[in-house]
């Protein structure tokens, strides 16, 4: 859970997420569960030490990045997706891009 730890996105951008993962029967399907998932992602993070690094997401991003693995859009895909973009975020920042 600590995965999704900083992830931001507005109301309209949750709507449209929460659409692309509708087959996910564990997605957040309101925009207060999602707020809540947010909130226990942070605690988690913070209770493991770690600094919540702050991740704007986008959905159509995300289901580009679905799409281009092959994986069906999800939350267990989200949170391989911020994985994923912090990881490249974190290695563009060492070579000083």
């Amino acid at each position: 859970m600590k995965d999704l730890a900083g992830l931001t996105l507005s109301h309209s951008e949750f709507e449209l997420l929460a659409a692309y993962c509708g087959a996910d029967g564990v997605f957040p399907k309101t925009w207060e569960r999602w707020t809540e998932l947010m909130s226990r992602a942070n605690a988690a993070a913070a209770a493991a030490g770690l600094e919540s690094q702050p991740l704007q997401l986008s959905p159509p991003q995300f289901k580009e990045w679905c799409i281009r693995l092959e994986v069906v859009p999800c939350l267990d895909a989200l949170r391989a997706y911020a994985i994923s973009v912090r990881t490249q975020l974190s290695a563009d920042h060492s070579l000083g891009h």
